[in-house]
């Protein structure tokens, strides 16, 4: 929006201060018309300041450094992210029984599921757990851990044993870094050993990742190239990188 004039100002630290107000009291308070309220409202409400409610409005809390960081990643490659989600959501029948590790093509993954249910889902990522908890038919398990801010999930010996007492159809892998001949790899270990957890509990794991994660810098290995069943890439690789992965034991999927 343009820049804030007095009465925005007003507006604002009004909402803030009360968390809620009806229109009405609104143009009370700031004496003036409630179409000049009702702009103003909705100028702030395109500005993420504040957010409409029926005969109101109310002001929404600025996005934590959590949230922000994790905002970030989903927009990077997005468009993409959501073409792998949208392929990968095909291999699921509902009634299936589904893995999610955390991350941002995964929670691609996750939106895309809403269709598919009934479905059992295990995740240890709290934004699979926001997109589908409230989704009618499917049946959500969440374990818990030490919380990682940068993924906005759960990690450590916890978790990776808690994946280990389920057994599931599918398990969607994020990657850091998808190395040919080598395997998926983390940032770090302590990002590695629930994936890995899940990976061994499923049937068949699939690795869900942007091209730009191909020969990426990863530290810590999480699932070697035997234990993938397929990788579904967007296909901005290059012919080379292309036809190493086709090389590998694994199925191969490019998403236009």
């Amino acid at each position: 929006m343009a820049a804030m004039n007095g009465r925005h100002i007003k507006l604002v630290h009004l909402l803030q201060e009360r968390g809620e107000a009806r229109i009405a009291d609104l143009v009370g308070e700031l004496g003036t018309s409630e179409a000049t309220v009702r702009r103003d409202l909705t100028a702030l409400e395109k500005a993420g300041l504040v957010s409409r409610t029926f005969g109101g409005a109310r002001f929404l809390d600025p996005p934590s450094l959590v949230v922000r960081t994790f905002q970030q990643k989903r927009e990077s490659m997005r468009a993409a992210k959501m073409r792998i989600g949208a392929r990968a959501a095909r291999l699921v029948e509902p009634g299936m029984s589904v893995a999610l590790t955390a991350g941002t093509t995964t929670w691609c993954v996750a939106a895309a599921l809403r269709s598919r249910a009934p479905l059992t889902v295990v995740t240890n990522a709290m934004p699979v757990i926001e997109e589908l908890g409230a989704v009618e038919g499917v049946r959500l398990y969440c374990v818990g851990g030490r919380f990682n801010p940068t993924n906005l999930d759960f990690l450590g010996t916890d978790p990776a044993a808690a994946f280990r007492t389920f057994h599931v159809d599918i398990a969607f892998l994020g990657a850091d870094s998808l190395i040919p001949g080598r395997g998926v790899f983390s940032e770090s270990p302590r990002n590695a050993e629930v994936p890995r957890a899940m990976c061994e509990s499923s049937r068949r794991s699939v690795v869900v990742a942007d091209h730009t994660k191909y020969n990426a810098r990863g530290t810590a290995l999480t699932v070697t190239p035997d234990r993938i069943g397929c990788v579904i890439m967007d296909a901005g690789l290059d012919p080379e990188a292309r036809e190493q992965l086709e090389t590998e034991p694994y199925e191969l999927i490019l998403v236009p």
